[in-house]
């Protein structure tokens, strides 16, 4: 299946490549801009959202229809530490307990890199304000870190003492890998001056990565990094 996707991606950008190689007489568009990314669902209980970057050459091919070529760049860091705890049942005078005890020592990140192309369709035209739906199909070169953790832990028992609830020896975890992954959504354009204008939007992002499972630490398996992207850029026209 990833072999699929991937075929797929290559055709779609070489596509793509061939309708700016040979130019329809219509304008070329230059683009840049930032993204504020927010990951859902199980990459959402591991990260916390981050900034990224964007730049992209493109053509017109019609009136209503764009191809842009873009490359992204975005690197989540910091942990979610509300969802990163582990859970153990202890066994005290016979009575048996469930803890959650945080790991704050886990250190985590994402960092992906990749290369898109990007069709974008014009919905309505009021001459200064152009309203777009866009899709993308690209493919990204990503690399996941998390941290060894080795530690003692504790929980409080009911007299405020301290009670021994296991001791942690977790190797650190290193993936890399290239995945397909695919963009939609919206977004505005609104004219500054001349051949500049100024765009914002907001996508859905899935790239078809995968992180592995680290049962000791209670974090499950990532397949798919879901996120939600909110945008805003320059967009010139020669």
């Amino acid at each position: 299946m990833m072999n699929k996707t991937r075929i797929l991606t290559v055709l779609i950008i070489l596509s793509a490549c061939v309708s700016l190689i040979y130019p329809q007489n219509n304008r070329f568009v230059v683009t840049a801009g930032g993204s504020y990314l927010v990951p859902i669902g199980t990459l959402g209980d591991r990260l916390k959202p981050t900034a990224g970057g964007s730049i992209g050459f493109g053509q017109e091919v019609s009136k209503t229809w764009t191809w842009i070529g873009k490359f992204e760049y975005f690197k989540f860091t910091k942990v979610n530490a509300e969802k990163l705890f582990i859970k153990r049942k202890i066994t005290t005078n016979n009575v048996e307990k469930e803890y959650t005890i945080p790991i704050p020592k886990l250190v985590m990140d994402l960092e992906t890199g990749g290369l898109s192309v990007n069709a974008v369709v014009k919905v309505a035209d009021y001459d200064y304000l152009v309203a777009n739906i866009n899709a993308g199909f690209g493919i990204y070169n990503w690399r996941s870190m998390r941290s060894e953790y080795y530690d003692s832990l504790y929980v409080a028992g009911d007299s405020s003492s301290m009670i021994f609830a296991g001791y942690l020896d977790v190797p650190a975890k290193e993936q890399m890998d290239w995945s397909g992954g695919i963009t939609a959504g919206v977004n505005v354009d609104v004219s500054i001056y001349g051949p500049l204008w100024l765009g914002v939007g907001a996508n859905y992002k899935v790239i078809m990565g995968e992180l592995w499972p680290t049962l000791k630490l209670d974090l499950e398996n990532v397949s798919g990094f879901q996120m939600g992207e909110v945008y805003a850029g320059l967009k010139v026209y020669l």
